[in-house]
């Protein structure tokens, strides 16, 4: 699933596509780059990708990097970089919490978030933007976790937990109807709040139709730069 970070608790999902079982074995990497690349022959404009330490994985890494599209991929603290002394050692052991290494074949930044707590491990960040501030980077994948978050209202909310399908077609119709649901909701809500702002605009017979401005919102946000950080789950 892709979904556009709002950074207001529920990324807003735009695409997705999914694997039958049985899975044949490595066929799950391939997949997820075929759909990445699907994914960008829909969208014209600027896209970050944040994905989970699921994802961290040689050929994935690898197709993004040579392919020049911006990543933030969290790994595990065992995983083994080389930094710039040349000395290679595990991420957990950097002092820097911002450094440059080598890792999966490729020069990247590695970004480590500060402690919370004594029971939580920082997390370790992978990515090939090297303009962004550390804050700023730590602040992208944070945000990553409101895909989560959809899926579960689309699982309680909208009830996709109690439903059986078995037709493939019936399954992807059934979800896209959801995410527009999402969609609709979001925007329902962003002109409820503009309308509480402004009430007197709407006063004296100015009527304006919610399901127009919901339509020219989602229009507008699709061809933005504001799309740029997209989350990916499985």
């Amino acid at each position: 699933m892709f979904a556009k970070q709002t950074e207001q608790g529920r990324a807003l999902p735009l695409f997705f596509d999914y694997l039958t079982y049985p899975i044949v074995k490595n066929s799950q990497n391939t997949f997820i780059i075929m759909v990445i690349m699907q994914f960008l022959s829909h969208v014209r404009c600027g896209i970050r990708f944040v994905f989970d330490r699921g994802f961290a994985c040689p050929s994935i890494i690898d197709f993004l990097a040579k392919n020049g599209i911006i990543f933030y991929i969290r790994v595990k603290k065992d995983k083994q970089a080389i930094f710039a002394n040349g000395e290679k050692k595990k991420v957990k052991e950097l002092k820097p919490r911002d450094c440059r290494v080598r890792a999966y074949e490729h020069s990247l930044r590695l970004v480590v978030s500060d402690k919370q707590n004594l029971d939580k491990e920082p997390w370790y960040i992978i990515t090939n933007d090297q303009t962004a501030s550390r804050q700023d980077i730590l602040n992208i994948y944070y945000h990553r976790f409101e895909v989560e978050e959809f899926f579960k209202d689309a699982k309680r909310l909208f009830g996709l937990e109690y439903i059986a399908v078995k037709n493939d077609s019936t399954f992807r119709i059934l979800l896209w109807f959801v995410m527009l649901g999402a969609w609709f909701s979001f925007y329902l809500n962003q002109f409820c709040l503009i309308a509480g702002r402004h009430r007197k605009r709407f006063k004296n017979g100015y009527h304006i139709s919610i399901i127009s401005y919901w339509l020219e919102c989602a229009t507008y946000e699709l061809r933005a730069p504001a799309l740029a950080q997209i989350g990916f789950s499985p």
